[in-house]
Formats: C-alpha cells, structure tokens, sequence
C-alpha cells in the first residue's frame, strides 16, 4: 500500500529515527476562541516569515509544503471567524 504521508511528516520521521528523539508537537490548551485565533495567527506569521528565507531552486518542496500548512491555518481562522459569529 502506498503511504500518503506529506513528505514532511517523513522528514521528521526520518529525523526522529536517525538521532534516536522525538518531535513533540505542541498541544494546545485553550479555553477561548481569541486564544486559538492569536496562535493560528502567529503560527502563520512565522511560517510566511520562514517562506521569505527559501529560494524556489533550492527549497521548492520546503516552499510548497509550508504553503500548504498556511493555507490550512487560513481554512481554520476562517472556520473560527464563522463560529466566533455564530456565538
């Protein structure tokens, strides 16, 4: 069967297996909507932060998996903004 993990995901993988440690991801605890809001906003600033480092020649996958992991956090604010209103 073929793995459909995002090449990221093997990276760290592959990261994790050679060095012999962990990534933890954060786990976020929060009680308000603004709370997750303020994270998924600074999350996206430092990724489009990172973006400004990468050369297309150079880091092409970097690039278009870091931009996909921005769209998914502009899918989720937009998700809180309805639920936010809805409120």
């Amino acid at each position: 069967m073929k793995n459909h993990r995002p090449a990221l995901t093997r990276g760290i993988q592959q990261i994790e297996e050679h060095y012999n440690f962990h990534v933890v991801k954060p786990v976020i605890n929060a009680d308000s909507p603004e709370f997750v809001t303020m994270y998924y906003i600074d999350k996206k600033q430092a990724l489009e932060a990172s973006l400004s480092q990468l050369t297309l020649e150079n880091n092409a996958k970097e690039i278009a998996e870091i931009c996909a992991e921005i769209c998914r956090i502009k899918k989720e604010l937009v998700r809180l903004t309805f639920e936010k209103r809805l409120m």
